[in-house]
């Protein structure tokens, strides 16, 4: 029997994967087109789970202003701006909740964050405003 000699290039480590472990002749059978579909990554982003706001932007101007568009420079300031506020809303309502000693975030910690996050007037515009929309939700609903 002889004795099959190694060199460090054909020596499997523990870096590599079991793929890599076999050899060109020892794959698993597939051919290139199944195994590069089995290789995409299956990603479904819901809506506002870290994903971009910069598509509803448009729609919304547009609503107002016909002739106006955005540069996408534009929209990713405004993209950035709005994951920054809920950040700072949700932030701010877990502190007051944790403050009253609840593990609930309710609306009325969203209000009064809200309140404190933007100053004078604008605050209180912005809760009416929210409050009018949810209204309208849920009257369709």
């Amino acid at each position: 029997m002889a004795e099959r000699s190694l060199d460090k290039s054909t020596e499997p480590t523990s870096e590599m994967s079991a793929e890599e472990d076999l050899g060109p002749q020892e794959t698993k059978g597939t051919d290139s087109t199944t195994q590069q579909t089995q290789e995409k990554p299956r990603c479904h982003r819901r809506p506002g789970r870290g994903g971009s706001f910069a598509t509803y932007f448009p729609r919304v101007l547009k609503k107002f202003h016909q002739d106006l568009s955005l540069s996408q420079e534009t929209a990713g300031v405004m993209d950035s701006f709005v994951h920054d506020m809920l950040d700072g809303i949700a932030s701010e309502a877990g502190r007051l909740s944790r403050q009253a000693n609840r593990s609930t975030i309710t609306t009325w910690d969203i209000q009064r964050a809200v309140r404190l996050l933007l100053p004078g007037k604008v605050g209180s515009k912005v809760v009416y405003q929210a409050a009018g929309a949810m209204a309208m939700f849920t009257q369709r609903k």
